[in-house]
């Protein structure tokens, strides 16, 4: 079983994680923020995940518990 609060450390560790940075959103700036589809690359890429469907399953299940928050999530539920 994946330790999906263990996955959020290293995702955020510099250097290996996935790529944060400040980023604007219209009228607003999201501070330390990283887009969903590098994350789900990390994921595949660095062994959390079997393949990028697993990827999409296991972000899905960290932003369920409230590890990360999202700023743009499409109504289709699909990561971007």
């Amino acid at each position: 079983m994946l330790d999906i609060k263990e996955i959020a450390v290293k995702a955020s560790a510099i250097p290996g994680g996935v790529d944060l940075k400040d980023r604007q959103s219209r009228e607003h700036i999201y501070k330390k923020c990283f887009v969903a589809k590098d994350f789900v690359k990390w994921l595949k890429n660095n062994g959390h995940a079997k393949d990028e469907y697993h990827a999409n399953q296991v972000a899905k299940d960290m932003l369920d518990a409230k590890l990360f928050n999202a700023t743009n999530w499409e109504q289709s539920g699909e990561w971007e």
